[in-house]
């Protein structure tokens, strides 16, 4: 298998992570994961990372997350860190409908 398609909502930083620990000794590669945002109609793919790009995790203040407040990069280990995965950029394509 070479490529994996997560859209849950939300994705799960632990489940992403032991999904790849138990697949690993049966060779899936831990870049095969693709986070991604879907629209629900017509369900394609809105965002997701770079092909082959590993997992990638931000670790931010869970309080500092508010509309129009500057989002805050903290260690996986503050009492205040929440992990979410990233998604990277945008995704277009012509089957989604999208012109441009």
């Amino acid at each position: 298998m070479r490529l994996i398609f997560n859209g849950a909502e939300p994705i799960s930083v632990p489940l992403c992570k032991e999904f790849l620990d138990r697949l690993e000794p049966a060779k899936l590669r831990r870049n095969a994961m693709f986070p991604c945002t879907a629209w629900r109609k017509p369900r394609c793919p809105v965002s997701f990372p770079q092909v082959m790009s590993p997992l990638q995790v931000l670790s931010l203040n869970r309080h500092k997350l508010g509309v129009g407040e500057a989002i805050e990069r903290v260690p996986a280990t503050d009492k205040d860190a929440i992990d979410l995965v990233s998604e990277v950029a945008p995704f277009r394509s012509v089957m989604c409908g999208s012109r441009g």
